[in-house]
């Protein structure tokens, strides 16, 4: 099942910034698991979905499941 997965080609300025974001998430809830990451991950989410070239519908759908 996870074989049939659509994986997108991913730019490697995209790539890094995914990187950045995954390692700041990481940083800092180890710090302190009470920060408040919200941001971070609202950017990570819309970057990934992104790649995948949803519609805003589609976006919606995702967002609000």
């Amino acid at each position: 099942m996870i074989n049939n997965l659509p994986l997108p080609t991913i730019e490697t300025s995209v790539k890094t910034k995914i990187i950045s974001l995954v390692d700041d998430l990481i940083n800092s809830k180890t710090e302190n698991t009470e920060n408040d990451t919200t941001k971070e991950e609202e950017e990570l989410n819309n970057l990934i979905l992104s790649l995948y070239g949803l519609s805003n519908e589609e976006r919606d759908l995702i967002n609000n499941s």
